[in-house]
């Protein structure tokens, strides 16, 4: 009875301990124990120790109360001690660890018994480390282990970085925002001045279209008046029908200029180049036309180095009367006299020669080399020399200013030459003289190409057939 009640005592000690932990039930008819229980202690995985290097630097926190570090961008290692608390199951225990963050959360890996973990190429960020811990054989109950670890961004891409480029970039924007509206202000005031410019322009461009127009009117209608004070090329055909004349002005009126006048048994024939071309050598060539019809109709002149004598003075006595003027414009003359029944032909020349082809050769008679009018110290008392030719049927005469040889133009751009002139006239002094005429005119235009006319051009050919 006695042992009974020792084990009721025991029993009853046994049941009201685990009652106050609500493992066994107690009913007054039945008393009866509950299943065995195994034994059983809460466990925590803590961080002993953490260590990182960073630059060759190694950093060492060594607590139990390690929640959260702070590692450096680009850090070599993170070394983590573990350990279980009570130590009485570390030599036990199995760990596994999870780095949780936003992308990645549940991805354990398992590190055996070893109580030390090393990570490397953290991501720059938030991330949680956990670790979890069991005991083979036993239901043990071991709560993880957590710690926090925040990784510094590199200094270009963090918070504050980010700040900086937003306001770089504000700045830069407002910059660049009103660098292109002042570009925009100056384009649009450089636009209304052009359109300014461009105006006015239009306004003087019609305006000097006016004037061109009035000058041109001017010019063609003095073309006219030079062209009627002058003999013209049928009047010249009445006079030596077989004969051309090849008259290319480099402007619409003339410097070039050619006379011809018969009286009696003479016929005289003047080439004339005046030294300026345009409007002042077509003034100069009226001059000398009234002149040459003085000399010879009213003053009855037929020698041609009178002419020229009386023509250099009566020439100056023309401008003699305007002071303060030098006159730097003259004429370069061809002056021959044909009479028709002694077959004889009288030459004089101020500068321009004559050309005369006889049975297939040239023959050239110089002129003096002095112009007509000149106010040269030199050409104040000049005599023109007088040439005696007699002629033969079939004499071919050529009278010429300077402007066909000095035009320049072929593959090289030089001048035409009288050395070329003289071959070319050679070649085709036995065609028709419109045949001439027209070979010469070809032969010119061909030459010069796409050059400009230098100067005035005038060839006279005469064929003797009387």
């Amino acid at each position: 009875m006695n042992r009974i009640s020792n084990c009721m005592v025991v029993k009853l000690c046994i049941l009201f301990f685990l009652s106050a932990h609500s493992a066994i039930s107690i009913y007054p008819e039945n008393i009866t124990e509950s299943a065995d229980q195994t034994e059983r202690s809460d466990f925590q995985v803590t961080i002993s120790r953490v260590e990182w290097s960073h630059k060759d630097q190694t950093t060492v926190l060594s607590t139990h109360n390690i929640d959260s570090i702070v590692l450096p961008y680009r850090f070599s290692y993170l070394k983590i001690d573990l350990s279980v608390l009570p130590k009485e199951a570390n030599h036990e225990t199995i760990f596994k660890y999870a780095i949780i963050t936003s992308k990645n959360k549940n991805n354990w890996i398992n590190i055996g018994p070893k109580d030390y973990l090393i990570l490397t190429n953290l991501k720059p960020g938030y991330q949680t480390l956990i670790v979890s811990a069991t005991v083979p054989g036993q239901n043990v109950d071991i709560h993880p282990g957590k710690l926090r670890i925040i990784v510094k961004t590199h200094f270009l891409v963090s918070v504050y970085a980010i700040v900086l480029y937003i306001i770089a970039f504000i700045i830069l924007f407002s910059a660049f925002f009103r660098s292109q509206t002042r570009a925009l202000r100056n384009l649009t005031r450089q636009f209304r001045e052009r359109e300014r410019i461009a105006a006015q322009l239009m306004t003087q461009k019609e305006e000097l279209a006016l004037k061109n127009k009035n000058i041109t009117d001017s010019i063609n209608y003095a073309h006219r008046i030079q062209s009627a004070l002058m003999p013209s090329e049928k009047q010249f055909k009445n006079i030596f029908p077989d004969s051309f004349i090849l008259h290319i002005p480099r402007d619409i009126v003339s410097g070039d200029f050619y006379w011809i006048n018969e009286i009696k048994d003479h016929i005289f024939i003047a080439a004339v180049d005046c030294t300026g071309h345009g409007v002042p050598g077509a003034f100069v060539s009226i001059i000398g036309c009234e002149l040459f019809r003085k000399l010879t109709n009213i003053d009855g002149i037929n020698k041609p180095s009178e002419i020229l004598n009386n023509l250099n003075k009566d020439f100056r006595e023309v401008f003699g009367d305007v002071e303060n003027i030098t006159l730097r414009d003259g004429m370069d003359v061809a002056f021959c006299s044909l009479n028709k029944i002694s077959k004889t032909l009288e030459f004089a020349g101020a500068f321009n020669p004559l050309y005369l082809i006889r049975e297939n050769s040239i023959i050239e008679v110089k002129g003096d080399r002095n112009s007509v009018g000149l106010d040269h110290p030199d050409n104040l008392n000049n005599e023109f020399t007088n040439h005696n030719i007699q002629l033969q049927t079939g004499d071919i005469i050529y009278m010429f200013s300077d402007g066909f040889a000095d035009q320049f133009g072929g593959p090289e751009g030089k001048k035409y030459k009288y050395r070329r002139f003289r071959h070319l006239l050679l070649a085709l002094h036995h065609l028709p003289m419109n045949r001439q005429h027209d070979f010469l005119h070809r032969s010119i235009t061909e030459w010069k190409g796409n050059l400009d006319q230098v100067d005035d051009i005038l060839v006279i050919g005469l064929k003797i057939n009387f």
